[in-house]
């Protein structure tokens, strides 16, 4: 407990400072960032499609950084934001249908083009296998009770969930793949664990059969004439 209350102290400690400032400058309570609004309207729109639409960020379009500079960021969030619950109030269904499309490109790859078009389908291979070995590795250790694989459970179950609402982006995986990793490691380090389990047991079988067959060998006056194995319980 000692460590966990040393641990929060200085994580509010290394936050202050930065709370403080935008205070100042907002003249609210900000703990990191407030700019939600914006990018979920960046994620959802008429022309939406499961990514992100950078020509709505206001350094890729001159038009929306005017608007910026004329509002202010907070009201200028705030309108995007409300542009976006307009949009998703509008189509429920499609809203929807671009969470799932979300949820498959934080996990699998966002689409990408590719020179030889027949082996564009395979420029996400490497991403998405990466997700399938974490995802069994967390289920394997979830079956096994793995002390401590709850927090992961919960990780990685929480912690993208706000990118399938706006949009993914390969850097956005970043702060948990060493997590990914380590369930990736493990899933790798139990199939080679049963690899040598199961080779042991080929051994003990062989031993097995050579002692039957020493034992049990039948002799007739010319010599040994075969090896009957007997199995007895």
């Amino acid at each position: 407990m000692a460590c966990i209350r040393l641990a929060s102290v200085l994580f509010v400690l290394c936050l202050t400072p930065w709370v403080v400032r935008n205070y100042r400058t907002f003249g609210k309570f900000i703990i990191l960032r407030w700019n939600v609004g914006a990018e979920l309207r960046i994620g959802n729109g008429p022309f939406a499609d499961g990514t992100w639409q950078q020509y709505l960020h206001p350094t890729q379009n001159v038009y929306e950084m005017r608007r910026h500079r004329e509002m202010g960021e907070m009201e200028y969030v705030n309108a995007r934001k409300r542009e976006a619950l307009a949009f998703i109030r509008a189509d429920c269904p499609r809203f929807a249908l671009l969470c799932l499309k979300r949820f498959i490109y934080y996990w699998a790859g966002r689409p990408q083009l590719s020179e030889i078009p027949a082996l564009a389908p395979f420029n996400n291979s490497l991403f998405l296998a990466s997700s399938v070995l974490a995802v069994w590795g967390l289920a394997r250790a979830m079956r096994k009770h793995v002390p401590g694989i709850r927090l992961f459970l919960w990780l990685i179950l929480l912690y993208p969930a706000v990118y399938y609402v706006v949009f993914p982006h390969a850097r956005y995986r970043h702060p948990i793949e060493p997590e990914l990793g380590i369930l990736m490691v493990y899933v790798v380090s139990q199939a080679e664990s049963k690899g040598q389990r199961r080779g042991k047991m080929a051994c003990d079988v062989k031993q097995l059969l050579r002692f039957t067959c020493r034992h049990d060998t039948k002799f007739t006056d010319t010599g040994a004439s075969g090896c009957e194995l007997n199995f007895s319980y």
